[in-house]
């Protein structure tokens, strides 16, 4: 069939994911620049299954923490898939969001509140609040600004997370008790004079407010 047939590419990028799920990054990575290069050649530099490749390679450049090289591609796919799709498509959101991972890996929190305040929006309008992809973004953008020490902003975060947790989970899920004591965490971050049985008491009317389905995130 020769290098430039669809079955030829299948066969190579199958290899090239076996290298990757054995560890062996500089193998796949080489292997996915040979299939990017037919790629190009067969299909363009902008058809979708181009750009998948060149996201596994920015994959592998983050597991080799090469995170910079990791970046610089995500940008160009992240471009073109914001001319081929729109902004808020789940294809371009999903490259938002890895670019995310890679500056929360490189601890620039700037950064990844950035792109995550993007990824964040891009959910809300497209799946709604309490989608599992848009509570994600929630709990990310809560570390993050952590991190910053943000911590009103923080707080917030993690109530929208708790609201979609109840919401979708229920009351008694795991995630909406851990998520609770993070926001009375943030309580005493943002003014540590309030006494420990206030802020147990508030935790748990925000809970029993919680799930009552009241608005947590106005609470």
């Amino acid at each position: 069939n020769g290098l430039n047939h669809p079955s030829t590419v299948a066969t190579m990028l199958n290899l090239s994911l076996f290298l990757k799920e054995k560890g062996e990054m500089i193998a796949a990575r080489q292997q996915l620049q040979i299939v990017l290069s037919i790629q190009n050649d067969m299909y363009g530099e902008n058809d979708n299954s181009t750009l998948k490749t060149r996201e596994l390679i920015a994959q592998i450049y983050i597991e080799l923490k090469m995170y910079d090289s990791s970046i610089n591609i995500l940008k160009e796919v992240l471009a073109s898939k914001v001319v081929t799709y729109g902004k808020l498509h789940h294809e371009t959101i999903n490259v938002l969001e890895t670019m995310g991972e890679v500056y929360i890996h490189e601890k620039k929190w700037i950064e990844a509140k950035s792109i995550y305040t993007k990824a964040m929006y891009a959910r809300e309008v497209q799946a709604g609040k309490n989608d599992p992809l848009t509570l994600n973004c929630y709990n990310c953008m809560g570390k993050i600004c952590e991190k910053l020490e943000e911590w009103e902003q923080s707080s917030l975060m993690y109530r929208n997370l708790l609201g979609g947790t109840i919401e979708c989970m229920g009351g008694h899920h795991f995630g909406a008790y851990r998520t609770r004591d993070k926001i009375l965490h943030l309580k005493l971050k943002v003014n540590p004079k309030v006494s420990k049985e206030n802020i147990t008491i508030e935790g748990r009317q925000l809970y029993e407010n919680a799930k009552k389905h009241l608005s947590v995130r106005d609470i």
